[in-house]
């Protein structure tokens, strides 16, 4: 899954009162939209709302969020990029700035990992829709899911570059060689299971 591709749309927000009409987005208001903000009540949720949306729904807009949380420094080697020198890296920083509070990081090497990678994630929504029987659906169809773990926080931290590929290439080898442990196991209790199955019906092939 590519990592922009983790988007919320502002739709999936929307409130509705007892007689289905359009409540502002912002949670904890529970006044009715009115003109022209076509889905606010005033001038002020509408940039709340859009400020909120870019830091919690969007992947840059969290990850921007997550360098700053960390201070623009990996948590694993500890190395860190002073922050006035990011502001003269990129020329989109005065509108990430005046919008959400954050700074770009185009030209440094600082990267966002997910602490519990995206492929175990995905695996575990999949075991848990085979258990409850639901139809498997397509990935961008599970917003709540895609906010909860995706785009999560707490599942998110600041890396550089290098930590960031030695631990995705221990990953990647960890799951390769357990994935091949689980095929020899599951493989050898279907062979022991077919052959003991066989001898006890005596119909099944014999061993020589």
């Amino acid at each position: 899954m590519k990592r922009k591709g983790l988007y919320i749309p502002p739709n999936f927000f929307n409130k509705l009162d007892d007689r289905g009409k359009l409540l502002c987005r912002v949670a904890e208001c529970t006044k009715q939209t009115r003109l022209p903000y076509r889905y606010f009540c005033c001038r002020s949720h509408a940039k709340e709302f859009a400020r909120w949306h870019f830091l919690h729904c969007t992947w840059i807009g969290v990850r921007l969020a997550i360098f700053k949380r960390d201070d623009y420094t990996c948590q694993k080697c500890g190395k860190s990029w002073d922050k006035a020198k990011i502001i003269k890296l990129t020329k989109r920083n005065i509108r990430f700035l005046n919008f959400a509070d954050v700074l770009d990081v185009k030209g440094t090497d600082l990267e966002c990992d997910h602490i519990q990678p995206v492929v175990q994630l995905v695996e575990h929504l999949r075991r848990v829709k085979r258990t409850s029987n639901e139809t498997p659906t397509n990935l961008s169809n599970n917003l709540s899911f895609t906010k909860e773990r995706l785009l999560s926080y707490n599942n998110l931290r600041t890396l550089c570059s290098k930590c960031h590929s030695n631990i995705t290439v221990n990953f990647t080898v960890t799951r390769h060689y357990e994935n091949k442990m689980r095929s020899s196991a599951e493989t050898a209790k279907a062979m022991i299971k077919y052959y003991t199955i066989g001898k006890d019906n005596k119909t099944g092939p014999k061993l020589k």
